[in-house]
């Protein structure tokens, strides 16, 4: 999470969870506490990472900050891709805008969180 610092986030609602399995920050989340599937619907973004059985924070609504699977463009529609990491939406679900670019996999970018598309 260290490369994430000095990033700006404004969550409107923040749930817990707890961690099904250990997880990263700024990842896509279900309600179970696992990573979502690709292209998948999403509980939220994960707020810190966590251990196995660690309760989690999950940012569902507002802005905050994702981490990328991939070089994004801002104002990019976004989809879950592996892992939990953000991508350029394709065929999947849309769950979020891009609000700045994201340089490569691993990168942190902000995005605003929108209601799951079903």
């Amino acid at each position: 999470m260290k490369k994430f610092i000095g990033k700006q986030k404004y969550p409107i609602l923040t749930l817990t969870v707890i961690a099904g399995a250990d997880l990263e920050g700024c990842r896509a989340v279900t309600r179970v506490g696992a990573y979502a599937a690709a292209g998948a619907s999403m509980h939220g973004v994960s707020a810190t990472n966590a251990y196995t059985g660690d309760e989690l924070a999950v940012d569902v609504m507002g802005t905050t900050i994702c981490e990328a699977g991939g070089v994004i463009a801002a104002d990019a529609l976004l989809e879950v891709g592996t892992n939990g990491k953000f991508i350029t939406r394709n065929t999947g679900k849309v769950v979020g805008r891009a609000l700045e670019a994201a340089a490569g996999d691993g990168s942190a970018f902000e995005a605003l969180l929108l209601p799951a598309h079903t």
